[in-house]
């Protein structure tokens, strides 16, 4: 099992995936440098996010899962199938999901806070299980 944990998380932004160039995962394992080449929604987050990309064995091959999570004060979209830039402070950056399926899972949990002064807001958490699922991207 290899475990990957970004350094640091400076950007999110999301992006409509059916607008991504096809077959972007099987470019980025044959060694192609791949582009995200459409709008990205930057949002904005509080807190520390993480990132954490883990790849095992999974029935005779492997699989890669991704998950981000993060606070955001934001309202995400839900009615069509989003893909997820991740920008790094050391300046790189990530693709979490492709045009294909399987599409990023979102789980969203929204938290009201206490009288006593805690944020109001919503935490995202995207999950994605491919071949490779945390893609380097230029943007």
């Amino acid at each position: 099992m290899r475990t990957l944990s970004l350094p640091g998380i400076f950007k999110i932004g999301y992006l409509e995936a059916e607008k991504l160039s096809p077959q972007l995962m099987l470019k980025s394992q044959a060694g192609i440098p791949i582009a995200v080449l459409t709008d990205i929604v930057d949002v904005a987050f509080i807190g520390k996010p993480t990132c954490s990309a883990v790849s095992e064995e999974d029935n005779n091959g492997r699989s890669e899962k991704t998950t981000l999570v993060f606070s955001t004060l934001q309202d995400i979209p839900t009615d069509r199938a989003l893909a997820w830039v991740v920008q790094c402070v050391n300046g790189r950056n990530y693709l979490i999901g492709t045009k294909e399926r399987p599409s990023p899972i979102m789980k969203i949990s929204e938290d009201l806070g206490a009288p006593s002064g805690n944020v109001s807001a919503i935490e995202i958490e995207i999950t994605h299980i491919a071949l490779k699922s945390l893609l380097p991207v230029a943007v």
